[in-house]
C-alpha cells in the first residue's frame, strides 16, 4: 500500500465515487491577514496496492502530521482505509486504489512553511506536500 498523490484544495466533489471537482487545486501558498488564524482546507489523496493491502484484516492505517515552523507538530490525524475486494472486472494483478478527501483544519500560529507529512503502516510516503503561510498577501514579482 502506498500513496500515489496528495493534492491540497479547498474543496472536492464528488458523485457516485468519481471526483468530478477539485477547487484551488496545487496551491503552495496561503496568505492571511494576520496570525494566529484558522486554516481549513483539503488533501485529496489517491492510495493505490494490491487487492491483498485492501483486505478486511489488511493493515490499512493511516496517519498524517501537519508540521509548521521549525517542524512543529501542528495537527495528527489517524484514520483507516475502507477494505474492499476486485469485482469481477479487475483484471488479474492490477492494483486497486482508494481516493479520499481528508479535511485539515488547524490555527497557524506562524507565518513561514508548513507540511502535511503522511505515513501507512508507519512508513513515510513520498507524496506528502508542503506548502507557506504568509502573512499580508501573495508576494509581488
Amino acid at each position: 500500500m502506498r500513496l500515489d498523490w496528495a493534492i491540497p484544495c479547498t474543496a472536492v466533489t464528488v458523485d457516485q465515487a468519481i471526483v468530478t471537482a477539485i477547487e484551488n487545486g496545487c496551491f503552495d501558498v496561503i496568505s492571511v491577514t494576520g496570525v494566529p488564524c484558522p486554516i481549513e482546507f483539503v488533501a485529496l489523496c489517491r492510495f493505490a496496492g494490491l487487492p491483498s493491502d485492501f483486505a478486511e484484516d489488511a493493515d490499512r492505517s493511516v496517519e498524517a502530521y501537519l508540521l509548521g515552523p521549525a517542524m512543529g507538530q501542528v495537527v495528527e490525524l489517524s484514520f483507516e482505509l475502507p477494505s474492499g475486494e476486485p469485482d469481477s472486472t479487475h483484471p488479474e494483478g492490477w492494483e486497486m486504489n482508494a481516493v479520499i478527501p481528508i479535511i485539515v483544519q488547524f490555527t497557524a500560529e506562524a507565518e513561514g512553511a508548513y507540511g502535511l507529512d503522511f505515513y501507512i503502516g508507519g512508513k513515510y510516503q513520498k507524496a506528502s506536500f508542503t506548502f507557506r503561510i504568509l502573512v499580508g498577501g501573495p508576494p509581488q514579482a
